[in-house]
């Protein structure tokens, strides 16, 4: 049996879902944009260049992190009490 909606309901809908949709891009923009700014040039990301797409390309800032030996200490220990906690 098919439950009739009305004209109300598919407003509210409407709305909701525009809503939800608002709320949607608020809460992932930010992840996005760390995003492409791990992999844009940092000159560009501190200048406010970066909007939607990466420029300039590099890998500096993920070399750097990698040559940091407290990073994989700190790997390691997460996998130790993943794996034995």
């Amino acid at each position: 049996m098919k439950i009739k909606t009305s004209g109300y309901d598919k407003i509210f809908d409407i709305v909701r879902c525009m809503l939800l949709g608002f709320v949607l891009i608020i809460v992932l923009y930010p992840i996005y944009f760390v995003y492409i700014a791990s992999f844009s040039d940092p000159t560009l990301v501190s200048t406010g260049q970066i909007v939607f797409l990466p420029k300039r390309t590099s890998f500096e800032g993920y070399k750097q992190i990698f040559m940091d030996s407290s990073i994989w200490r700190g790997w390691f220990n997460s996998m130790y009490i993943v794996v034995l906690g």
